[in-house]
């Protein structure tokens, strides 16, 4: 099996780069051809021919739950708030997650093929970090209570600094790996430039949840790597953060602290803490939700039954963004999914403390992140989620293959 070729593995690793790196938006001729579209049913029907279903790997509880969230966002599609966008969402993208996510665990059946995507995923993020930097140089920004945020950039299927911030800061501990694992000079000295241009990256998006989730990515792979060295960590924190902030600018700084000044927009009425209480109101309303990709509409109701006007406004809050969607059955399916992820990577760490310490970061980076983001149904969670799951299964038939028969 393990030098068996996979047409399906190669194509899902092309889809993977063309939803990342998004070259129509490079060569606009590519627009009509629909490249992703055609490469990912390429991939389902070759899957399909080299007979990858593996009845055993779809029992995986991360698939199981998200195979749930799918189907209820089926059946709430005729009691949404508007049935329409709720359908559109599922069609052209939470869909697709699932099939990339299937495909993923159902594929990355080996550790040659664990490698190959990880190197896929993680070199599509630092070119897509050094477009996000060109575009800022070339001033594709907008001005946001004084800072320059980047935008016009696509990243998985989306522009939002918020959206892209998260995607690189997810990514960062995996550089750490790569450094960690060279032992070439040279190929040390690329990995930590490559380290140094997604956070450049990040920076540049301006994104408040990027920068947090940022610091408890870094926070918790420095714990886990020298969780029996305290003095360790607590040097290589400091180091790191010190390198930081002597190089992120002063206005992007401030932009930072402010989410803790209650003088921020976030504290009046169109901010996001008035935005969770009216989250709360329609929960009570609507507690099986009002379809997926329908908060907006939901906030829109709750704003105009008070007599407010304005945009409508994202939940800014990922978890809140479930609930009032999917409703309470969907948000206890999405907090298994995850609570499912963290199982699978405490396993890993049994055999593989390194590439453990990264998903467990970059899923704290995700958790906490989600706090201030509206990311619950974004690309990167179920990417890294299904590259977690690929690794427990591999890691659990190895360990099966070796152990002893009785």
């Amino acid at each position: 099996m393990e030098n068996k070729k996979s047409i399906a593995f190669f194509l899902t690793n092309i889809f993977i780069v063309l939803i990342f790196i998004r070259p129509q938006e490079i060569f606009p001729f590519l627009e009509p051809f629909k490249l992703a579209k055609i490469t990912m049913i390429l991939a389902i029907i070759t899957a399909i021919g080299e007979k990858t279903i593996n009845k055993a790997t779809l029992k995986e509880k991360c698939f199981v739950y998200l195979l749930l969230m799918q189907i209820l966002s089926v059946l709430l599609i005729p009691f949404s708030l508007w049935g329409a966008n709720s359908v559109e969402f599922f069609v052209n993208s939470y869909i697709k997650m699932f099939i990339t996510f299937t495909l993923i665990i159902l594929l990355t059946n080996t550790r040659k093929r664990f490698n190959t995507l990880l190197n896929t995923v993680y070199a599509c993020t630092v070119i897509s970090a050094i477009r996000i930097i060109m575009a800022y140089k070339n001033n594709l920004v907008i001005w946001d209570q004084g800072v320059k945020r980047v935008v016009g950039i696509e990243v998985l299927s989306s522009s939002d600094p918020n959206d892209v911030a998260i995607i690189f800061t997810m990514i960062l501990p995996f550089s750490f790996y790569f450094i960690s694992k060279q032992k070439n000079l040279f190929f040390k000295a690329m990995h930590i430039t490559f380290l140094v241009v997604i956070i450049s990256a990040i920076i540049v998006t301006g994104s408040r949840g990027g920068y947090l989730g940022t610091m408890i990515a870094l926070l918790s792979y420095f714990f886990i790597v020298n969780k029996r060295k305290i003095f360790n960590f607590l040097f290589a924190t400091f180091v790191f953060f010190v390198l930081i902030i002597s190089f992120m600018p002063e206005n992007y700084m401030n932009r930072f602290t402010s989410m803790f000044d209650k003088s921020d927009y976030n504290y009046e009425e169109g901010g996001r803490l008035e935005i969770w209480k009216r989250s709360l109101k329609t929960i009570v309303i609507s507690p099986q939700g009002v379809g997926i990709n329908n908060f907006q509409v939901a906030e829109g109701q709750r704003k105009t039954e008070a007599g407010l006007s304005g945009k409508w406004q994202v939940a800014h809050n990922s978890y809140l963004q479930v609930v009032v969607e999917l409703g309470i059955i969907g948000f206890i399916f999405y907090l298994l999914f995850l609570k499912a992820a963290y199982v699978n990577v405490f396993q890993i760490m049994k055999s593989n403390v390194k590439l453990a310490s990264v998903f467990f970061a970059s899923l704290n980076a995700f958790v906490v992140s989600s706090m201030f983001l509206s990311q619950a149904f974004c690309w990167i969670i179920y990417a890294l989620i299904s590259l977690i799951t690929g690794l427990k299964i591999i890691e659990s038939s190895e360990r099966q293959l070796h152990e002893p028969i009785q």
